[in-house]
């Protein structure tokens, strides 16, 4: 849900599906699966145990220039820390890229973070989440 007050966000509140991770650019089926089951699991996500994540918006600015800044409560794996980040509302819509630090909640796979010399194996910290809703009147 997202609730809006003329030219400001006054609440939201964000369910993730965990159990929905997908992957559209790997096209053989055998090494898609493997990687959507590899994210499932402890090693990243640990889905069975934390099906849900959640988003919950704390603050807001208002928007000037059709763009806010957000920030919020986001909890992954039952870990929950702060995070901002800029929306855009054209029309009936808002988009944001939500760039999220994976290590944060204990998403240590392939992480600098934790583990070190891990030379061509490491997996970025970082991910990003394109969002866009569609906003009722």
């Amino acid at each position: 849900s997202l609730l809006m007050d003329h030219d400001q966000i006054t609440n939201g509140t964000f369910v993730l599906d965990m159990k929905s991770i997908s992957n559209t650019d790997i096209e053989d089926k055998k090494y898609n699966e493997k990687l959507i089951g590899h994210l499932s699991s402890e090693d990243f996500f640990s889905v069975e145990e934390f099906p849900e994540a959640t988003l919950t918006i704390t603050e807001s600015s208002a928007f000037e220039n059709n763009e806010a800044t957000i920030k919020g409560d986001l909890t992954i794996k039952g870990i929950t820390h702060p995070i901002e980040f800029l929306v855009h509302h054209m029309d009936h819509t808002v988009k944001a890229k939500i760039t999220i630090d994976r290590s944060k909640y204990n998403v240590k796979y392939g992480s600098k973070s934790f583990f070190k010399n891990l030379g061509d194996k490491l997996i970025y910290d970082e991910f990003t989440m394109d969002v866009t809703i569609t906003l009722k009147h």
